[in-house]
C-alpha cells in the first residue's frame, strides 16, 4: 500500500514509524485505565522481584498517559503489564510466593 501512495503523499508521512492514531489511541486506553494501572505500578511483583523498576514503568505510564513522549514504548508497557498480571495469577494460584527470594547465582 505504501508504495502506491508514493508521489501522492508526502514521504515524512509515508516513513513514519508510527502513526498519530496508534499513539493517540494508547494515550487514551491508558488514560482511562490510569487508577487500575497506577494502582499495579505502586505494588508490582515484578518489580518486588528485581524483573522490573517500577518507577520507570510509573514514569512511562504518565507519560503515555499524557502523550509526553513521541517514541511511545508501548510495545514496552505492554509486555510489562501482561507480565505483571502473569506473575500476580502464579501468586493467586499458590505457584510462586512474592516473598520468595530468587538468585541466578
Amino acid at each position: 500500500m505504501r508504495r502506491s501512495l508514493v508521489g501522492i503523499v508526502p514521504d515524512e508521512i509515508l516513513n513514519r514509524k508510527m502513526k498519530a492514531f496508534v499513539v493517540r489511541a494508547q494515550a487514551v486506553g491508558i488514560a482511562k485505565d490510569w487508577a487500575r494501572l497506577a494502582e499495579v505500578a505502586h505494588d508490582m511483583m515484578s518489580s518486588s522481584l528485581g524483573i522490573v523498576d517500577a518507577n520507570g514503568f510509573t514514569e512511562a505510564l504518565r507519560k503515555a498517559r499524557h502523550g509526553d513522549d513521541e517514541e511511545l514504548p508501548i510495545n514496552t508497557l505492554n509486555t510489562t503489564a501482561f507480565l505483571e498480571g502473569w506473575l500476580r495469577d502464579l501468586r493467586s494460584l499458590q505457584v510462586i510466593d512474592v516473598k520468595t527470594t530468587w538468585s541466578l547465582d
